[in-house]
């Protein structure tokens, strides 16, 4: 029996060694990009609790928000600010989802990628991507300019093909608008997503340290969200 489960062990070694081969890095963050499109929709079904935080000038805004989506919309409905409770009534909000699944579509084609290795992640076994930008990617959108400019670290779950974990800073200035607007270099980006179901990866925190400008104003802070408490409310339809 021993012997059986070290040949087994020996198995599932080789196995991954000979997909880590057949799979080029470029491999490895498509089908991450083309999995997570598949099954976006899913996350329609789940509600969750989002704490929405904002640092910037001294100041901090700490807001927390029940979210769920219906008929397809997002709702959101403020319960604290401040640690305080809010009664509040449910509001339809505009989100950046097309956004996101912009910026997403566009990562295996604005950098280039190199596997520096292997990691356990949140318990996720891990192939470990370094992104650099690529010479002459042209970005479709002032929305995914920054990628020009941008360093990353990428996480994916090797048996799920998921993105687990991102840490991404810019390396030079993004400008947006000609002169309106300004990212400067170590701008930074953090992203972790967790799985809640069998196909649903959702993201669990999302940070955002930045300096740059707006016109001649200089503007500096942090900007996170903090879901939790995912849980299935609806039916995929």
């Amino acid at each position: 029996m021993q012997h059986l489960r070290h040949g087994r062990h020996l198995f599932n070694v080789l196995a991954v060694l000979l997909l880590a081969a057949a799979l080029s890095p470029l491999d490895i963050i498509r089908a991450a990009v083309e999995l997570t499109e598949k099954t976006d929709y899913l996350r329609q079904d789940y509600a969750l609790t989002q704490e929405n935080i904002q640092r910037s000038g001294g100041k901090t805004v700490h807001k927390t928000y029940e979210i769920s989506f219906q008929d397809g919309r997002p709702y959101r409905k403020l319960v604290r600010r401040d640690g305080q409770p809010v009664d509040a009534k449910p509001e339809a909000y505009a989100t950046s989802e097309e956004r996101r699944l912009e910026l997403l579509r566009e990562l295996p084609k604005a950098l280039d990628y190199t596997l520096e290795g292997e990691e356990t992640i949140d318990g996720y076994e891990c192939w470990v991507l370094f992104a650099k930008p690529k010479p002459g990617y042209k970005p479709p959108s002032f929305q995914t300019h920054f990628l020009t400019q941008m360093e990353a670290k990428v996480w994916i779950s090797k048996k799920h093909s998921r993105m687990v974990r991102l840490d991404a800073q810019t390396v030079g200035p993004v400008s947006f608008g000609g002169f309106l607007a300004k990212l400067g270099p170590g701008t930074r980006i953090e992203l972790q997503q967790v799985r809640v179901a069998e196909q649903v990866w959702l993201p669990s925190r999302f940070k955002m340290t930045y300096n740059g400008r707006v016109l001649f104003k200089s503007l500096s802070g942090e900007i996170e969200q903090l879901s939790s408490n995912f849980r299935k409310v609806s039916p995929s339809t």
